[in-house]
Formats: C-alpha cells, sequence, structure tokens
C-alpha cells in the first residue's frame, strides 16, 4: 500500500503550498519580474507556432473537466461495487475539492488569458489553468487510488507515466496559447496541494470509523450482573 506519509510526501505537497501562494500573489500584486518571464515565454512560443498544431489540440482534450471527471466517477463506481469505501470516499472529496478550490481561485483573481489563442475557451480568465489543475489532480489521484495493488516497478512506471500526462497536457495549454506559464504551474500546484491532503485525510477518516464500527458489531455486549 502506498503510505501517504514521510519526507517524500511531505515534498510533493509543501513545496505546492509554497509555490501557490506566491505565484497567486505575484499575478495580483502584480510582481513585475515574474510576469515579465511569463510574457517572454508567450512571445517565444508565439514565435515558434508551425501549422500543424492538431496533436497539441488532441493531448488538451483529454485534459478537459468533464472527460476527467467522468473517469473518476466511474473509477468512484468501480470502488464501491467492490466495497472499498475509505478509498471511494477519498476519490470523490478529493475530486469535489479540487473543483472549488479551483473555482474559487480562478474567479478570485480574475486574470486574462493570453490573446490569440489558437482553440475556443469556456471563459475569458485563466488563473489558474483548469486543464492544468485537472490532470495534475487525476494524475495523483491515479497513483494513490491504482498504486496500492501494484509492485514496486509498476508503481514507478504509473508514476512516470502518470506526470508525464499532467505535464504533456499542461504544456499544451501553453503552446495553443490559452494559458500564460504561471497559470499552467499554478494549475499543477493546486491540485498537488488539494489532493495530497483531502485525499489521505478522508480515508484515514473512513478507515478509523469503519474500524470502530467493525469492533462494535464484533465485540459481544456487556451483560448486567445478576
Amino acid at each position: 500500500m502506498i503510505a501517504c506519509r514521510g519526507w517524500g510526501w511531505g515534498l510533493l505537497v509543501v513545496l505546492p503550498l509554497l509555490v501557490l501562494p506566491a505565484l497567486t500573489a505575484a499575478v495580483v500584486l502584480p510582481w513585475a519580474p515574474l510576469l515579465a518571464v511569463d510574457r517572454s515565454i508567450d512571445d517565444v512560443v508565439g514565435a515558434a507556432r508551425l501549422p500543424g498544431t492538431g496533436a497539441w489540440v488532441v493531448v488538451t482534450w483529454f485534459g478537459t473537466g468533464p472527460r476527467l471527471t467522468l473517469v473518476g466517477a466511474v473509477g468512484a463506481a468501480v470502488l464501491a461495487i467492490r466495497r472499498q469505501w475509505a478509498t471511494c470516499w477519498a476519490l470523490l472529496a478529493a475530486m469535489g475539492a479540487v473543483f472549488t478550490c479551483w473555482a474559487i481561485l480562478r474567479v478570485a483573481v480574475a486574470r486574462p488569458r493570453p490573446e490569440g489563442g489558437l482553440v475556443p475557451t469556456d471563459s475569458e480568465v485563466g488563473f489558474p489553468s483548469g486543464h492544468a489543475t485537472n490532470s495534475a489532480a487525476a494524475a495523483l489521484l491515479m497513483v494513490l487510488v491504482l498504486g496500492p495493488a501494484l509492485h514496486r516497478r509498476g508503481r514507478i512506471a504509473l508514476a512516470v507515466g502518470a506526470a508525464a500526462f499532467a505535464l504533456i497536457v499542461g504544456l499544451s495549454r501553453i503552446v495553443l496559447g490559452v494559458h500564460h506559464p504561471t497559470d499552467v504551474l499554478a494549475g499543477w500546484a493546486l491540485a498537488l496541494v488539494v489532493v495530497g491532503t483531502v485525499f489521505p485525510a478522508v480515508r484515514a477518516l473512513v478507515e478509523r470509523r469503519t474500524a470502530r464500527h467493525e469492533r462494535e458489531r464484533t465485540t459481544p455486549a456487556r451483560r448486567p450482573p445478576p
């Protein structure tokens, strides 16, 4: 079983926890040096764009919220059928928390997207990137849900594949000109912070409650003395 503890897990949560408020503050204030780096990368990507962005469009299609939410719902249904309630509730709670935090931060910051995007978008604001948030959340949840059933090499392969998926989806949003790099970084950080805290907390809570109910069910009631 993958344990959500130790220095590695702490690093996975703590670093994004430091990055996310720093990026948010830099965008809101705004902090000119970081935004200048953003614009420079946007300019380089824009100048290097060539015809034939279909591959990036396909990649970004897989990172949309409804599709990844459907995958998560199917996963939760499978877990419920197998009566893995702790993991099921943890998955649903993490998905709901990610969406809620992303929606609140998006409205609060209201940062305009770059001009001249190559694909249509659902709104004019883009911080943090929904695709980056969704893909990173899905990647970490895949590792947490599927990892315990795999041997060590399988877990490593799953982690590498999941990280590559989140990385390429986030990059697709920059290449297609619909997000600044900091939008994507903030989306990744948000997903890691929320999933990395909510999932293990909810799973541990449900496991404790289930264990307590099982003890109460199997422990014979004490009879009063005659």
